[in-house]
This record gives C-alpha cells, structure tokens and sequence, in this order.
C-alpha cells in the first residue's frame, strides 16, 4: 500500500529544490538553470507548481487525475487518510512513507487534485531565515483537507 503511494505520487510529479535566498529551483540531480529561467524550460507537460517552501513540487495534473483513484485506494488501505484529515506535517507523512520527498510529492499532488492546501510559513508571510527555520521543524502542512468519501 505505501508502496503504490510512493509509486503513484512519483509517476506524476518532479521534485526541485529551491536555491537558498532566491526563487530559482533546480531539478534533483541536474545543474542549476541560469536566474530567469524557467524550472520547467523544455517541458511539455505544463507542470503545475506546488510551493512546499523547501521544495517545489511540479505536477503533471493529466497524469495525476490518471492515477487519482490508485492513489486514493492505496492512502484509504493503509489508514493514511486518517493522518491526512489532521492537516499533518510533511514530517509525519515522510515517516509514514518512509520519504519526506515521497511526501512533498504526495502533498503537490494533492493540492493539484484539490484534496487540500500546503500552507507553507512564506504563505504565512514569514520568511528569510525565520521561515526556513520554521518549515524545517515541520512547518510545512496541510490545511482545508477535503478528501474524497471512503468507498
């Protein structure tokens, strides 16, 4: 079950980290793109982005609503749902997952399905270093969580 969460929410997705101090986000495992470029140059996805303050998730929405209710079955039978519907921390859901970075994708892709919000502290108007603070102890959650009903 964790399983196919992981795999659906990677299937769907792409993860950049930000630069410190600036907007630029690079994808994991390549070179940083020059200032002013676009994190997605050459990409014909159209991926939609989802700020979760350490990182940014790009999601393929087409390819996200394909796997929506793999995803969903996989979150209802391992009772992850449960801790969704607390509005929880990325850190609770990456010990779930066993991935933080399995769970910044799971929550870009939620907000692109509109099963919630990421509220990150920049979206709390706190930043600089205060805001980085703050999202490394696990200040980086979900809020107005509308999951869909249990089958």
């Amino acid at each position: 079950m964790i399983s196919d969460i992981v795999e659906c929410v990677t299937s769907c997705t792409k993860l950049y980290h930000k630069e410190s101090g600036n907007a630029v986000v690079t994808q994991l495992g390549t070179h940083a793109p020059g200032l002013g470029d676009h994190p997605f140059a050459g990409d014909t996805t159209n991926p939609e982005l989802v700020d979760c303050h350490l990182v940014t998730v790009g999601i393929n929405k087409e390819a996200a609503k394909a796997v929506a209710s793999r995803l969903w079955t996989a979150i209802t039978e391992s009772s992850l749902d449960r801790q969704l519907l607390n509005e929880t921390t990325y850190i609770q859901i990456g010990d779930a997952l066993g991935s933080r970075e399995a769970a910044f994708r799971l929550f870009g892709v939620g907000q692109a399905l509109g099963w919630w919000q990421v509220v990150t502290p920049t979206a709390m108007g706190i930043g600089g270093v205060a805001g980085d603070n703050m999202a490394a102890s696990g200040y980086v959650m979900l809020a107005d969580v509308h999951l869909p009903s249990r089958s």
